[in-house]
Formats: structure tokens, C-alpha cells, sequence
């Protein structure tokens, strides 16, 4: 889903910078400063390069049941969904210059 509204925005007159900028995350990985995927359930900090979000999540956002774990469903749908408590399932936790993007499964807005 996320991938088809991107490619139909490209489609429907260009992306802007940022979204250009948003695709190259989720596809490659790759930001104009150092892209981490921090998996805390494992203890795994690596290189977006190496963890893209498109590799869990799926070209629509879905995302996918793969050795056990689930990765979460990163649709607009499901993204901008008001959740009270935990989300049912925790997002890759991705950082650009080393802040926290999301926790467990909670907003990352919480502090």
C-alpha cells in the first residue's frame, strides 16, 4: 500500500524532496545523515543499508511473520491510528542521528 500511494504520487506529479528523501529510507536504507534499524527485542543495531524497512514491512507496509517475530504493520492506515496502550506489534525503531523513534511498540512521542 505505501509503495503503490508513493508510486501513484511520483505518477501524479513527482514527489517532493522530503518524500523522495522517505522512499530512499524505506526502500534502500539510505538517508542524507548515517539510517539505523534497532531491533530491541534482539539487541540488533545495524545499518539501514543492511536492515531497509522495505525488507520487513513489505512493499505495501503490511509487514510480515518471518523466524517467529512479526513485524508491524508501518501502513498510513495503522500509522495514524489513535491506539490507547501498546500498539499491537512494534515497528523497526529507525534513527537518523541517534534518537529514538519508537519503543516497544509505544508513540514516539512518549518520552
Amino acid at each position: 500500500m505505501l509503495l503503490l500511494a508513493l508510486l501513484a504520487a511520483e505518477a501524479a506529479g513527482g514527489l517532493s524532496e522530503a518524500e523522495k528523501r522517505g522512499k530512499r529510507i524505506y526502500l534502500e536504507g539510505k538517508g542524507r545523515r548515517p539510517v539505523f534499524a534497532v531491533l530491541l527485542s534482539a539487541g540488533i543495531k545495524a545499518p539501514g543499508a543492511v536492515f531497509p524497512c522495505i525488507n520487513c514491512h513489505l512493499a505495501a507496509g503490511t509487514g510480515q511473520l518471518e523466524g517467529g517475530v512479526q513485524s508491524a504493520d508501518v501502513t498510513w492506515f495503522t500509522m495514524t491510528k489513535e491506539f490507547t496502550g501498546r500498539r499491537p506489534s512494534a515497528p523497526l525503531h529507525w534513527s537518523q542521528n541517534g534518537t529514538k523513534v519508537a519503543s516497544c511498540g509505544s508513540s514516539p512521542y512518549r518520552r
